[in-house]
């Protein structure tokens, strides 16, 4: 992650001063001094527990709807929707994780 005033490249959990405001976390860019917080980490993250915690709630709730169902060709269908949803979902959560991987500024406070 990089300052968006310097672009000096850190990791907020490193630093000594970390003030915790809300769900966010707020620090002072080593290099530069200016304020910034964790909002896009945070972001992410989200977005990677619901993909992958919905997905596999999802795969779950289709499981229960395959076991209580006897006709074979919604069985059929309910089987094609668990492959579909639940490696979509993952997959989605996934490629967020691979989102921190790349080049992401903190963002600035105001």
């Amino acid at each position: 992650m990089n300052c968006p005033e310097c672009n000096h490249e850190f990791g907020y959990l490193h630093l000594d001063k970390l003030e915790q405001v809300g769900k966010l976390t707020e620090f002072e860019c080593p290099n530069c001094g200016q304020r910034l917080n964790n909002r896009p980490i945070k972001e992410i993250t989200q977005k990677v527990n619901w993909y992958i915690y919905g997905g596999l709630t999802l795969f779950v709730l289709l499981l229960l709807i395959n076991y209580l169902i006897y006709d074979d060709q919604v069985k059929g269908i309910i089987k094609y929707l668990l492959i579909f949803v639940g490696s979509a979902s993952c997959l989605l959560g996934y490629l967020q994780y691979g989102k921190l991987d790349h080049k992401i500024n903190y963002e600035k406070v105001v």
